[in-house]
């Protein structure tokens, strides 16, 4: 009454599919690497199977396998009552010579979470970007959105402005010794800071290539910052990106708001990097969800 009501379902489907193509490619990489052949290689909805071609590599293959979850000595295959199981991403079977993989029950609840986070925030994003008073965002059940919104009587604007993909864009913020021709560059507004500023037109990374991003504790300076993690393209892509541009300011830019503009300390060579400041704990959880 008086207002606009939405239900909103977040489809996780696409991104279980990414992750999938994400271990077949890093699995096809260390086969390859260790000189084991495989054939009959199938990927579906939740799994992958292969089947290796030399019998004495099985051991070889279980330990690529492992290495997959980050973590050799504590990876047990499907039947194991072992809690230890709990925080890895992935699990296998072996059945002869063919090996089946598929994510853990935990690991797919994880990318729901995150996705269900992500869609929170940038729904919030867009709502207050509406100048709506007093919205309400709550999630509901597993993977819905519930949005109130009062005196909003004709939400179809509402709708077309959430139905946009979310664009992630790294670009690199302008310098003083760029070109004073400003046909390179675009002006975003940087809310946190309170100020617009100039952009290379330039895509440096983009949310495609960033595989993680959590908040996380420096020792060395007992700062709280965000870690983050890209895929190879994006390992490539920024460790050129970085060596060339010490110095530089990146800006982090979020459906065409700059969320943050580290400034890059050194290269970025392995393809894990962490964004430092003066970071309060919700802080970096808000910006490693964004």
């Amino acid at each position: 009454q008086g207002g606009s009501y939405l239900l909103l379902e977040v489809d996780i489907n696409p991104l279980v599919a990414k992750k999938i193509d994400e271990k077949v490619n890093e699995l096809k990489k260390q086969l390859k690497n260790s000189n084991i052949n495989y054939k009959n290689l199938n990927i579906s909805a939740d799994k992958i199977s292969f089947e290796i071609q030399d019998s004495k590599f099985k051991d070889a293959t279980i330990n690529i396998i492992n290495d997959l979850n980050g973590k050799k000595s504590f990876f047990n295959p499907i039947g194991s009552r072992n809690t230890e199981n709990y925080n890895k991403e992935i699990f296998y079977k072996i059945e002869k010579d063919i090996f089946v993989i598929q994510f853990t029950p935990e690991f797919i609840k994880h990318i729901k979470q995150d996705a269900i986070n992500q869609s929170l925030e940038v729904v919030r994003k867009r709502i207050d970007q509406l100048g709506t008073k007093e919205p309400n965002i709550l999630q509901k059940g597993e993977n819905r959105i519930l949005i109130e919104l009062p005196g909003l009587t004709d939400p179809s604007h509402f709708k077309n402005i959430l139905g946009k993909t979310a664009q992630l864009n790294f670009k690199f913020v302008k310098s003083t010794n760029n070109s004073s021709d400003n046909s390179g560059f675009e002006k975003y507004k940087y809310k946190s800071v309170g100020s617009i500023l100039e952009v290379e037109k330039k895509i440096i990374l983009t949310g495609e290539n960033l595989k993680d991003a959590q908040p996380g504790y420096d020792n060395h300076t007992n700062g709280t910052v965000v870690n983050f993690k890209l895929d190879g393209v994006g390992a490539a892509k920024f460790a050129i990106a970085t060596k060339e541009n010490v110095g530089r300011s990146l800006a982090i830019i979020l459906d065409n708001e700059i969320l943050s503009a580290p400034v890059i300390r050194e290269p970025i060579l392995t393809g894990s990097g962490q964004i430092s400041g003066s970071f309060t704990v919700e802080e970096a959880n808000q910006l490693s969800i964004l």
